[in-house]
C-alpha cells in the first residue's frame, strides 16, 4: 500500500509539472502572439518586398562618379569629384574607390575587400595593407555606395549598412517590429507605399525616416526622408533614375542616379552638401562570374604589411615588428574624404549632430 500510494503520489506530482509546462508554453505563445501582433502588417510586407530585390543579385559590378559639392548655389561652393568601382560575388566583396582628400587635395587610391574571411585595406598612396578577420571600417565601401545610400533607413550606427548585411534578413527583422504603415502617395510620378521608421542609429522618439517605396520597382525605396521628430529635415535621399534588369524571370532593379541632400539643423535655409551618384549603365554587370583574383591583393604591391589582429608589421623586405614601432604612416583608412562620407554620411549626420549638441 504504502508502494501504491508512493506511485500515485508520483503520477500526481508527474500531472502538476505536465500542467505547469502546459502553462509556461501558453504564454510563451501568447507573448510571441503580441508581439507578433504589435507589428504592423503591411509594413512588414513591403519591407520583405523590398529586401527580395538583392537577394535575388548573385553578383554585380558597376562603376560610379561620385559628385560632392559643398554650400552648393553660394559663392562659396566647392566642388569634388571621386570615383568607385564596387563588386559583390557570392560573399565577397571589393570597392575600389580614387578621391581627393578634402582637407590636403591629395588625390587618393584606396581598396577595400572581403575575401569571404579576411578584411583587406590597402593605401595605393602609402603602399600600406591591412589584414584583419573583422572590420573596424565604418563603412566597407569607404564611400557612398549607391546600392546601400537608399537603404540609410536601415542603419543602427550611423554608417550606411553594407550591400553584404542588406541580403542578411536579421538586418531587415531588425526594422519590422518600429515600420509604421502610413499610406499611399504619389513621388515624381511613380505610385509609392509610405512608411515610417524611427532612426536605429539614435536614442528612440529622436529622429526617424520616412520611406518611399514603389511596388512596380519590386517596393525598391526610391525616396527617404530623415528628420529630427520635432520636424527639422537632416536628409534627402532621392532615386532619380534605375535600370530593370531580368535575371532568371525575375525583375532585379539598379539605382543609376541618386541625389543625396544634407540640412544643418542650425539653420534648415542653408544646404551644406549635396552628393550625386551617377552609376554607368554600361558597365554593370549583374549575376556573372568574377574571378577570385579579383578579391585579394597582392602583397607584393605592398610596401607595409600589417596583421591588426596580432599586432604586428612587416616591412616587404624588411624586418617585422609592432605596428606602433614600425609603422612609417600614420594609415589613413582612406584619407578625411573617406572617413567624411563613411561617418558623418547622412543618417551618420543625425546621429553625429545629436551627439554633438549632447556633449556641447
Amino acid at each position: 500500500m504504502r508502494r501504491g500510494r508512493q506511485s500515485v503520489k508520483g503520477k500526481g506530482t508527474v500531472m502538476n509539472r505536465s500542467a505547469d509546462v502546459t502553462w509556461v508554453v501558453c504564454v510563451v505563445i501568447a507573448l510571441n502572439t503580441l508581439q507578433a501582433g504589435a507589428m504592423d502588417a503591411d509594413a512588414v510586407a513591403i519591407l520583405r518586398q523590398s529586401a527580395q530585390n538583392y537577394e535575388r543579385i548573385n553578383s554585380v559590378q558597376f562603376s560610379a562618379a561620385i559628385k560632392t559639392t559643398y554650400e552648393p548655389r553660394t559663392n562659396g561652393a566647392r566642388e569634388f569629384e571621386d570615383a568607385m568601382v564596387f563588386t559583390y560575388a557570392k560573399g565577397k566583396q571589393r570597392s575600389e574607390v580614387q578621391l581627393t582628400d578634402r582637407a590636403t587635395k591629395e588625390r587618393l587610391h584606396c581598396l577595400s575587400i572581403f575575401d569571404g574571411g579576411r578584411y583587406q585595406f590597402f593605401d595605393e598612396n602609402t603602399g600600406e595593407l591591412k589584414l584583419s578577420n573583422s572590420t573596424w571600417m565604418p563603412n566597407m565601401s569607404m564611400h557612398y555606395n549607391p546600392l546601400e545610400m537608399p537603404y540609410m533607413f536601415l542603419s543602427k550606427t550611423g554608417p550606411p549598412v553594407s550591400f553584404m548585411e542588406l541580403r542578411a534578413s536579421t538586418t531587415w527583422s531588425a526594422v519590422f517590429p518600429h515600420a509604421a504603415y502610413l499610406g499611399s502617395e504619389v513621388v515624381n510620378g511613380v505610385r509609392c507605399e509610405k512608411l515610417r521608421v524611427p532612426s536605429l542609429a539614435l536614442p528612440t522618439g529622436k529622429a526617424s525616416w520616412t520611406v518611399f517605396f514603389a511596388p512596380e520597382l519590386n517596393y525598391y525605396p526610391i525616396r527617404a526622408v530623415a528628420a529630427m521628430d520635432k520636424g527639422d529635415v537632416l536628409s534627402l535621399i532621392e532615386v532619380r533614375s534605375h535600370e530593370v534588369f531580368s535575371s532568371d524571370g525575375v525583375r532585379i532593379v539598379i539605382p543609376t542616379d541618386i541625389l543625396i541632400t544634407e540640412y544643418p539643423t542650425e539653420n534648415p535655409s542653408v544646404v551644406p552638401e549635396e552628393a550625386q551618384l551617377l552609376v554607368d549603365r554600361g558597365s554593370i554587370k549583374l549575376n556573372t562570374e568574377f574571378d577570385d583574383d579579383l578579391f585579394t591583393v597582392a602583397a607584393s604591391r605592398a610596401e607595409w604589411v600589417y596583421d591588426v589582429d596580432a599586432g604586428t608589421s612587416l616591412h616587404v623586405g624588411g624586418k617585422t615588428g609592432s605596428i606602433a614601432q614600425e609603422s612609417p604612416h600614420r594609415w589613413r583608412a582612406v584619407g578625411a574624404a573617406c572617413l567624411i562620407a563613411a561617418v558623418v554620411a547622412v543618417a551618420g549626420i543625425v546621429a553625429w549632430r545629436w551627439w554633438k549638441r549632447r556633449n556641447a
